[in-house]
């Protein structure tokens, strides 16, 4: 269990909307129940009960508006989620599965709205539900697979927009990766994701008939190499070169000419990218 206690003073002074202040003190609880199952010996079944909370972050205070003007979200109250959670692992030989099942709402929700150019509490409650699965197998040449699946779904629970999904939340993400060992210090992978539609960043009064953010699939290279305590990685990401956004919404977009215009808008991926990376353990 916890409890906090947290006080904000903050303000803010700019031509269009003068001064603004925003004084006073928040107090969030969270506590956290589950339970584990050994259903077999190598086979657990898992519950899990929680109640969490989340204050706002210092910059979720201020947004930009499109004159380039601060907007001041002003007070922001935590927002609270009641969870639950129940799944089911099992290891066999080389195999393992496993499956989850869980469900929330969410209160108070801080989140940016388009409209406004800022971040607010949600005066709706979030219902979220989603379906895990994953499965891996180790070969015994030092191979191993694992693919997994995500369904999920997030919605308005109450309110004018009951039963309206939020934005930015894809109805299912899929992945799979192969990692091979080569010898004793070296190995190489590849890993593909793929996410489906979702519903564009847009205030929830303006969704109505607006179309999903297209769907889009990746895929990564790997290399690893261990010289000792040194280890280096070398990782091709986009391997393809797909043309994607993981983040989009619709709002007033400022066009050439300082003109704005209601559109869909959105924040590019990489493109085909290399790193390099290196990690020394003393």
């Amino acid at each position: 269990m916890r409890r906090e206690f947290q006080s904000f003073d903050t303000s803010d002074i700019n031509k269009k909307s003068g001064s603004q202040l925003s004084q006073g003190q928040y107090k969030a609880n969270a506590y956290e129940a589950a339970v584990n199952y050994k259903s077999g010996s190598n086979s657990r079944l898992f519950a899990r009960l929680n109640h969490s909370y989340r204050f706002a972050n210092t910059d979720e205070y201020w947004g930009f508006g499109p004159s380039g003007n601060r907007e001041f979200s002003g007070e922001l109250k935590p927002q609270y989620t009641r969870a639950y959670e129940m799944g089911y692992e099992q290891l066999i030989n080389q195999h393992a599965l496993s499956m989850a099942f869980g469900q929330s709402v969410t209160q108070d929700e801080i989140r940016y709205n388009p409209n406004f150019f800022r971040n607010s509490n949600l005066s709706d409650d979030v219902f979220r539900t989603n379906l895990s699965a994953n499965y891996q197998y180790t070969s015994t040449s030092g191979g191993r697979l694992a693919i997994g699946g995500r369904f999920q779904r997030a919605e308005f629970l109450n309110g004018d927009y009951a039963g309206q999904t939020i934005g930015l939340v894809p109805a299912a993400v899929y992945s799979a990766s192969w990692t091979q060992a080569l010898d004793a210090r070296t190995k190489a992978g590849l890993s593909v994701l793929h996410v489906s539609k979702q519903s564009y960043d847009i205030a929830p009064e303006s969704a109505s008939g607006k179309e999903q953010m297209p769907a889009y699939t990746t895929a990564d290279l790997f290399w690893i190499r261990a010289y000792g305590k040194l280890v280096t990685k070398l990782t091709v990401k986009n391997i393809t070169g797909s043309v994607y956004s993981n983040y989009g919404g619709f709002a007033s977009v400022q066009t050439p000419g300082a003109t704005l215009t209601p559109s869909y808008y959105y924040f590019p991926s990489d493109p085909r990218s290399v790193f390099i990376s290196a990690t020394y353990n003393f």
